[in-house]
């Protein structure tokens, strides 16, 4: 391609250039888009109103559940057997073993 043909089809594309739009409708665009953000951060903030106050009545429940979960399974006298046996002497050890299991055992049912 010459320079003469490159100028010439960049005058074409020149010419052909739609106008810009108009600031009535840039100030329209950038009204929706403050609405839907001010909609956007009001909806965030509703849910984490309701969050905060759902976690405030399950608070009990929480703590509860932790205290049952930690459980110790076996009594054990300090020493090196409660030392190796402590990160699974509990129930939520127990439970959180049984569902990797079962996990386990799902998948292979379903891959093969």
């Amino acid at each position: 391609m010459t320079r003469k043909t490159a100028i010439d089809l960049h005058g074409l594309f020149a010419d052909e250039q739609p106008d810009c739009a108009s600031d009535e409708f840039v100030e329209s665009v950038s009204a929706l888009i403050r609405v839907a953000q001010r909609r956007r951060w009001l909806r965030r903030f509703g849910l984490a109103l309701s969050f905060a106050l759902l976690g405030w009545q399950f608070q009990g429940l929480a703590v509860d559940l932790s205290r049952v979960l930690l459980v110790q399974l076996v009594e054990l006298e300090p020493g090196l057997a409660f030392e190796i046996l402590a990160p699974i002497n509990s129930i939520g050890a127990l439970l959180s073993s049984l569902l990797l299991l079962v996990r386990g055992f799902h998948r292979r049912l379903l891959a093969g």
